[in-house]
């Protein structure tokens, strides 16, 4: 500690007795201000360690400080852990002596300090200096200098060039502060610890998780909330498969199957249109306007490439469409078209015969509207011949089918009924 003796009025009769004079003085100071400072530690500590000691000369704008007082405060707090009012001992001249209250206990005692904390000392209320206190028992001399006009310095942790906070009076820059002409910005650091953060950002709830967030529902923030993203360019939050980009393709007749050739890139699903992932294939569709019709279907003997090979009725036997045409009828009520054919099951080294509705359209309706299991209906998988004769009772709603099989010719009656 420098604690100077200004009590000199004593008289002397040689340069010597001044000096040793001034000698005992200043041993007589420091006793004086360590057993001062002993006795309050002993009577009034909690904790039995001691506790760190900062002390040093004071100046203003390079003349001594005689009046005013020291406090210290923890960085980023109000409290005051200690102060020193300057003149309030004779001994101490234009210095200065604080006992920092020290505490290694958890939780930590109210208005306390620990090792490795920054501290503020503030003369007259203005940052002198800052510290990083050390272990206890610590002593550090620190000289304190005020200067006008003061320099802002504003906390720059992160070292990014944005304020962490409000600027700090003082004449030398604490740690971690900058000038405002080192700053690369005047925006405030949402994040003074992470570098790559330095403004709050908006954000947007992303209610479908499919990355893109609702344009009408934004919060600003420095890191996204849970269940927001950093876009608001979804064009329908309640839909995960709708989203910026997307690719969709043309299926028109809903058969799983699709063009190919006919595709959009957009966020809304056009009429019509699947993704890729909603296709049983991608494999390219022959004719997008039947269901039927597709790569793989069962080939169907109509005229039509059914399982888009490129062949039309492969596995039809010749002379069918001829008795198909000879033995078809309609069934009045609905105008709907009658007939039955037989296709070559050449494995087998037989043919099945088949019965089916037809609409004026050339579709098949569903099976459940004409009265038959299937549509078309399976009547025998063991005909030994191709001829097919079909009659159609149109009173009766009734099909005799006529096939011929090992055993001979055999008929088959079927009722065809029109629900309602």
């Amino acid at each position: 500690m420098v604690i100077q003796v200004t009590d000199m009025k004593k008289n002397v009769n040689s340069e010597g007795g001044v000096k040793a004079m001034r000698k005992r003085g200043l041993l007589t100071g420091l006793a004086i201000m360590g057993s001062l400072l002993l006795y309050v530690s002993i009577s009034s500590a909690k904790i039995p360690e001691p506790d760190n000691i900062i002390y040093g000369p004071l100046s203003s704008n390079g003349q001594p400080v005689t009046a005013g007082e020291v406090t210290l405060r923890v960085e980023n707090s109000s409290v005051t852990l200690a102060k020193f009012s300057i003149g309030s001992s004779p001994n101490a001249g234009s210095s200065f002596i604080l006992r920092v209250p020290m505490d290694s206990a958890d939780p930590r005692t109210p208005a306390s300090a620990r090792q490795g904390d920054v501290v503020g000392v503030y003369l007259n209320n203005q940052l002198a200096a800052t510290v990083t206190l050390g272990p206890r028992g610590t002593v550090i001399k620190i000289p304190l200098e005020t200067c006008s006009p003061l320099v802002d310095y504003f906390p720059d942790a992160d070292n990014d060039g944005y304020p962490g906070g409000p600027a700090v009076s003082s004449c030398s820059p604490p740690a971690g502060h900058k000038t405002r002409q080192q700053m690369v910005s005047d925006q405030q650091d949402c994040n003074d610890h992470d570098p790559l953060v330095h403004a709050s950002r908006a954000f947007f709830f992303d209610a479908d998780g499919d990355g893109y967030g609702n344009p009408r529902e934004m919060v600003s923030a420095c890191y996204p909330p849970a269940g927001y993203v950093a876009n608001g360019l979804d064009c329908n939050d309640s839909n995960q498969k709708e989203y910026p980009g997307q690719t969709w393709y043309k299926d028109s007749d809903a058969d799983g199957y699709s063009d190919m050739s006919i595709n959009r890139t957009s966020c809304l699903r056009p009429s019509g249109y699947k993704l890729a992932s909603e296709l049983q294939s991608m494999a390219k569709d022959c004719n997008d306007r039947d269901a039927s019709i597709y790569p793989g279907a069962v080939e169907i003997c109509d005229h039509k490439d059914q399982d888009c090979d490129g062949i039309v009725d492969n596995g039809c036997s010749i002379g069918d469409f001829g008795k198909m045409s000879r033995n078809s009828h309609y069934l009045k009520e609905r105008n709907w078209l009658i007939r039955s054919y037989s296709t070559t099951n050449r494995e087998a080294g037989t043919y099945a015969v088949y019965l089916e509705v037809i609409d004026p359209d050339g579709t098949l309706p569903a099976a459940a509207t004409v009265g038959l299991d299937a549509n078309p209906v399976l009547v025998a998988a063991n005909a030994t011949t191709a001829g097919v004769t079909l009659v159609f009772d149109e009173e009766a709603s009734e099909a005799y089918v006529v096939y011929t099989t090992i055993a001979g010719q055999v008929l088959s009656k079927i009722h065809v009924r029109s629900l309602p």
